[in-house]
């Protein structure tokens, strides 16, 4: 992430503690109280307000301390965040195009999401482009770089139409789709 990320990260971060920790009726000094003085009050205010970076071990004791799964707070954050929103997808056959380790990367974010949804056989794995951010991230790659080096397989969903199927040829991988619009 840039440093513009990182801070609006931060930021939305502390909005979604703020949130947690107003719907449970509880002050800061209370979180203090809670954490038997693991977290100062000054500290998860801080915080709140974006003005301190909190280490990912911090952010898992919260999100413990206020009974969320770091999981779901991270997916809280993540969704009101003002992360690149657009849709991207995966094409599945064109995977072998790009580079290792990044290859072995995508591969894996496609089949994940391919898995959850119920579509092992299709050829397209759509994703918000702020994912591939995170996946960047998470490999200590610059979100650019990724980009650069999967460009070979990723397809902006603007670029693909629905087209009817005259011929119904119902699941067959990518028979719903089209090249660019025109």
């Amino acid at each position: 992430m840039t440093d513009a990320q990182d801070a609006v990260f931060s930021v939305e971060t502390g909005r979604v503690l703020r949130r947690i920790r107003s719907e449970q009726g509880l002050k800061l000094r209370d979180v203090a109280k809670r954490s038997a003085g693991r977290f100062k009050a000054t500290t998860v205010g801080s915080y709140e307000r974006g003005e301190r970076a909190l280490s990912l071990e911090r952010f898992v004791e919260l999100a413990r301390l206020y009974g969320v799964s770091a999981v779901e707070l991270l997916r809280l954050v993540l969704h009101t965040a003002p992360f690149d929103t657009r849709t991207l997808a995966v094409d599945r056959g064109k995977l072998d195009l790009v580079d290792w380790p990044e290859r072995e990367w995508l591969a894996e974010m496609a089949d994940e999401l391919a898995t959850r949804r119920g579509q092992r056989n299709q050829a397209l794995i759509t994703f918000r482009a702020g994912d591939l951010d995170i996946l960047a991230t998470t490999h200590g790659r610059e979100p650019a770089e990724l980009r650069a080096r999967a460009e070979p397989a990723l397809v902006a969903v603007d670029e693909v139409r629905i087209v009817e199927d005259p011929l119904g040829a119902g699941d067959v991988p990518g028979s719903h789709l089209s090249g660019p619009s025109g």
